[in-house]
């Protein structure tokens, strides 16, 4: 396997998280990876949910109407999960990591795992304001 093979990248997926501590330095590897290599991710089997947890990945252009999530259905992810405005980093990680922990429950769909983890949001004293939980949603497949 050559170092572009994306097989490797999946293999190294774990590495890949550890080392990928900050919002900008996802988005530098992201915007790094060609679209054939995001194309053969997708085709490997990434391509049921796409988690876009950095700003604005949900907000649209003249060019796209739901931003970066809705090019991302429109290329073969079945759903992305994005935001609509600026987000704080700490209620971002804790609402990923209460919607993982909610998709992880095999009788909950992505919808009511992003609803759980809103409400997660919603209870705790730091992030009760909708300007913590309310950019996050689901486009594409809700199921």
């Amino acid at each position: 396997m050559s170092a572009k093979d994306p097989r490797l990248l999946l293999q190294s997926a774990p590495l890949l998280k550890q080392q990928l501590t900050t919002r900008r330095a996802m988005l530098d590897v992201l915007l790094a990876l060609s679209p054939a290599t995001l194309a053969a991710l997708w085709f490997f089997g990434l391509s049921a949910l796409l988690v876009l947890s950095a700003c604005k990945t949900a907000a649209g252009d003249d060019r796209a109407a739901l931003g970066l999530a809705g090019v991302a259905v429109q290329s073969g992810a079945q759903s992305a999960l994005a935001s609509l405005w600026y987000i704080s980093d700490a209620a971002t990680a804790e609402l990923i990591e209460n919607f993982y922990t909610a998709l992880s429950v095999s009788s909950n769909t992505k919808a009511e795992s992003l609803r759980t983890a809103q409400l997660a949001l919603l209870e705790n004293e730091r992030f009760n304001h909708p300007s913590f939980w309310a950019p996050y949603l689901l486009v594409g497949n809700w199921l």
